[in-house]
């Protein structure tokens, strides 16, 4: 999704981008191959701390990146402001620790252990810590 800061139009799509002087996403990540695909004028890789930086002085106009990681390192730099997050552009699977086809991996009792997790309320208490805009 496109990430900017409030007070700002917010980008839904590709085409909202379009009139951006400079947008940014991280090297070496899927964002930065599917921005390619969107053909928008300025766009810049930077690496993932450079990122946030460079959209809170205003030398760019707007990230491409995921909502969860701009909440955490927004809040972990305390920039002031709040960012505004456009639609979802792109969906990549994640995983916690290692790739879900992992042959080391027991996928019931993987599934199991997160599921008393979240039953426990720590989950929700850790995903609101880190990614809550709050």
């Amino acid at each position: 999704m496109f990430i900017n800061k409030q007070g700002n139009p917010k980008i839904n799509t590709v085409k909202g981008a379009v009139a951006l002087s400079k947008i940014a996403t991280v090297i070496g990540l899927a964002q930065g191959s599917k921005i390619k695909e969107f053909n928008l004028k300025d766009v810049i890789q930077v690496k993932g701390a450079l990122l946030y930086s460079l959209l809170n002085s205003g030398r760019i106009d707007a990230i491409y990146s995921a909502q969860p990681e701009a909440v955490y390192a927004w809040k972990k730099e305390q920039y002031e402001g709040k960012l505004q997050y456009g639609a979802t552009l792109q969906v990549l699977p994640l995983w916690i620790a290692s790739s879900k086809d992992s042959p080391k991996i027991d996928n019931e009792k993987w599934i199991e252990a997160l599921q008393k997790i979240k039953k426990s309320g720590f989950f929700a208490n850790k995903y609101n810590q880190y990614f809550s805009d709050k």
